[in-house]
């Protein structure tokens, strides 16, 4: 068997011969990576991922097994747990079960025969859990897909506004290269799907960069009430719909500690969103990336590790001059260079929105119903190296 198709274990354990022997007697059935504390094994996770087992021995200084599993949990919670000891007793074995989730509890001294039996059944769990979470992931993206083709054709300008934070969102997870980003991508693909409560004079306002009088501002952000309300009715959304509740909520710095991955992922996912919607309404205002990380930066409302993110994130540039087009010649792949607006004025989609199937549906029944405003001005995708000149002004 090839070292790229053999199951990954991570093995931590201050004790060398320890991991040393294990990793002898496992490594032609495994892909073996050895940590020497839980600190050790934490960054393990980080730099030497994915695994689909991590095994700890439970007596460790300053960070014990229980409290090492608990944070890969809460890092990487589709890997499978074991727990190596020789001095279990009744509470630590309750404490690895219940904050760890631990598959399989070993006593040391163990046979190599009893653990390579081990393994393989949590190699199998892992990898019945992975096709389950696949089929639920596809599920629940039609799902989400579905609430957004519903938003496009009720709000068509929120809709144009969502994709641009979900190609913000998806940005930087890229670049910080989270693990398992499902359901972070799912919430930035329905943040704003409680716009569909909201007058469409307050969106108008919001897409020309007006500034919101307080009542005004209450009503856009009750979006995020709203769409939580609607998500939360759904089976499985329940993650996503906490990350939309929130993404006009500023993190204190106790809940913002260690590197994203560490902060649980309703924080993330709620800071991705407001950072992502923020960035867009500041390069609004300044018409270039770098000015619009500089705003965000420092004006030091948002998690340093998640802008030095945004401002990596190599956005895809457009090549060649812009084209007028009549707009049943519009298609997908193509980016609006202007607003596209109806006859009466009523904006659409942003400048900068990138056009798929439903956008076209629309601006077609808009052309023969209410008409739009011809020519329309499109780019087509080009190399990826620089922002897009996307967003909406929000007010603050």
């Amino acid at each position: 068997m090839s070292p790229e198709a053999r199951p990954r274990v991570l093995l931590v354990d201050d004790e060398q011969q320890v991991t040393q022997g294990l990793g002898m007697v496992l490594r032609r059935q495994f892909d073996v990576v050895s940590a020497s504390s839980g600190a050790d094994g934490l960054a393990r996770i980080e730099d030497s991922g994915p695994f689909h087992v991590i095994v700890s021995d439970m007596r460790m200084p300053g960070m014990d097994g229980a409290q090492f599993l608990a944070r890969a949990r809460a890092r990487v919670p589709h890997v499978t747990r074991v727990m190596l000891s020789g001095q279990a007793d009744l509470e630590a074995t309750i404490a690895a079960i219940n904050e760890g989730g631990v598959f399989r509890f070993l006593a040391k001294p163990c046979a190599p025969s009893i653990v390579r039996k081990v393994l393989q059944e949590a190699i199998e769990h892992y990898e019945q859990l992975e096709s389950d979470r696949s089929l639920l992931r596809e599920t629940l993206r039609h799902s989400a897909g579905v609430l957004t083709e519903c938003l496009a054709l009720v709000q068509p300008l929120a809709a144009s506004q969502s994709q641009r934070i979900e190609e913000v969102v998806s940005g930087m997870l890229g670049v910080l290269a989270i693990v398992d980003t499902w359901e972070l991508e799912l919430a930035s693909s329905v943040a704003l799907l409680g716009t569909l409560g909201l007058p469409p004079e307050v969106l108008g306002l919001v897409a020309v960069g007006a500034r919101l009088d307080p009542e005004d501002l209450s009503t856009w952000q009750s979006h995020a009430a709203i769409g939580a309300t609607l998500l939360s009715g759904l089976p499985r959304f329940e993650s996503v719909a906490s990350m939309v509740a929130q993404q006009f909520v500023q993190h204190p710095a106790s809940e913002l500690q260690g590197p994203p991955t560490a902060w649980g992922r309703t924080v993330l996912g709620a800071e991705l969103l407001r950072l992502a919607r923020e960035y867009l309404s500041s390069f609004r205002r300044h018409g270039d990336s770098a000015s619009a990380v500089h705003e965000l930066r420092t004006s030091r409302q948002f998690p340093a590790a998640l802008v030095d993110a945004l401002e990596r994130v190599p956005f895809q540039s457009l090549d060649g001059e812009s084209t007028a087009i009549r707009a049943e010649s519009l298609s997908p792949g193509m980016v609006l260079e202007d607003d596209l607006c109806s006859r009466e004025g009523a904006v659409i989609a942003v400048q900068g929105t990138r056009v798929n199937d439903t956008l076209v549906r629309l601006v077609r029944n808009y052309a023969s119903r209410d008409g739009i405003q011809e020519p329309l001005r499109v780019r087509l995708p080009g190399r990826r190296d620089d922002p897009p000149a996307i967003g909406a002004q929000e007010a603050s």
